[in-house]
């Protein structure tokens, strides 16, 4: 019951409850308080003390009022931070646990710590605010939309706001792969790059400069023999001993190049990779009998006695059989 009725009811007692005594019994009683002599009627001295009465209940209900108010205050706060907590964790944030009075959110507190907190954007609006604009925002990343929020550096929602940025501007994707310390940050803006078709034979000169991994430098080459770019010996072939390729990448590198440059270039750029890679010297001896150099290659292998099958090939054709130049080489897709 509120005080308002409570004390209205009071009044309507009082003065029911008093008319109807002192009409019944008009008798005056005297009381001495501290020296003062009181002389009133019987009724009038019941409501005094009933009004006495009300007042203290009136302090009582006021203790509880304000005890239930800081009550709902502490757990409104508690609350508060227990929303903080749930999107912090949503967002991978590292922070404390938060303070909180109530036993019972303390103990909801412990047990979301030990969970992995994910949105799910199918799931109805909380009717928190909080929430419900985080979880909004969060389905605009994933859409592809960039979001401007404090996300904690290198965690999934930080990374994919990166990544949308970089589809967004593909010079800031440039200037990622070329400033970026973090290599899983420079493999996203060099695919960036490449699903957007935005590298020329002037960037690739400039991506060089920097510091490609075996992946970046593979996908980099095969992006520029697709588009027919052209470099010169010493960048190509550093593009091509980034890669870090095998034997077998070689001579298929070497199969197709020889369609995209002259035989002079291709003599020349495979010279110098066999020199500065023990693995590109099989492809070599391929490119110089592929372009009818066969005393040459006689030479190269002379000095690599360990090239066989080259030899073998040489030899059946002196004997005047003429294999296929390629069942001497190993092959696998580049």
């Amino acid at each position: 019951m509120s005080i308002k009725y409570y004390s209205l009811l009071f009044f309507m007692f009082c003065v029911i409850g008093g008319g109807g005594f002192y009409a019944i019994n008009s008798t005056y009683a005297e009381i001495t308080l501290f020296g003062f002599v009181c002389n009133l009627p019987i009724a009038v001295w019941i409501i005094l003390f009933l009004s006495g009465f009300y007042l203290l209940s009136l302090l009582f209900f006021t203790g509880g009022w304000i005890q239930s108010y800081f009550s709902s205050y502490r757990q409104d706060r508690d609350i508060e931070r227990l929303i903080t907590q749930i999107s912090h964790q949503i967002l991978q944030k590292t922070s404390k646990a938060p303070i909180l009075k109530t036993p019972s959110y303390q103990m909801l507190s412990k047990i979301l710590l030990r969970l992995k907190l994910q949105p799910n954007f199918d799931s109805p609006i909380s009717g928190n605010e909080t929430i419900d604009h985080l979880l909004l925002d969060l389905n605009e990343l994933e859409k592809g939309n960039i979001i401007k929020r404090d996300f904690e550096k290198n965690t999934y929602f930080w990374e994919k706001n990166l990544q949308n940025q970089m589809n967004a501007d593909l010079k800031y994707a440039q200037k990622i792969f070329e400033e970026s310390n973090e290599a899983l940050h420079k493999k996203w803006a060099l695919k960036i790059l490449l699903e957007n078709d935005s590298i020329n034979e002037k960037m690739i000169l400039k991506l060089l400069k920097s510091d490609l991994d075996a992946q970046a430098s593979e996908e980099l080459l095969i992006y520029f023999l697709q588009k027919g770019y052209k470099l010169g010996i010493p960048e190509l072939s550093s593009l091509i001993l980034n890669a870090k390729p095998s034997s077998s990448f070689f001579i298929d590198l070497a199969k197709q190049i020889k369609t995209l440059f002259d035989p002079d270039f291709c003599i020349a750029l495979f010279n110098q990779l066999a020199q500065r890679d023990s693995k590109a010297r099989l492809a070599y001896v391929f490119i110089l009998l592929d372009f009818s150099m066969k005393d040459r290659a006689k030479e190269f292998l002379i000095e690599n006695d360990d090239l066989l099958l080259p030899k073998l090939y040489l030899q059946m054709q002196e004997e005047g059989k003429n294999p296929p130049l390629e069942i001497f080489f190993c092959t696998s897709k580049v």
